[in-house]
């Protein structure tokens, strides 16, 4: 379990909240198309992730014998 008083925890009111964060350049007040673009953009990051992994495990292989 984590401790409460860790150093690097931030403080409640310092979350990174939408209402914080910059607005995107085209930033449409719907968190449905926000979160849409985020989901978009973690899927291409994930499917490049997939690649690369299995570019890895390729090469680590063992041979067959």
């Amino acid at each position: 379990m984590i401790s409460p008083s860790r150093p690097n925890s931030i403080p409640p009111g310092k979350s990174l909240s939408p209402m914080n964060s910059p607005p995107r350049p085209n930033t449409i007040p719907s968190d449905q198309h926000s979160s849409a673009l985020d989901l978009s953009d973690k899927t291409q990051y994930a499917l490049q992730c997939e690649e690369e992994i299995a570019t890895a495990s390729s090469l680590v292989e063992p041979e067959e014998v």
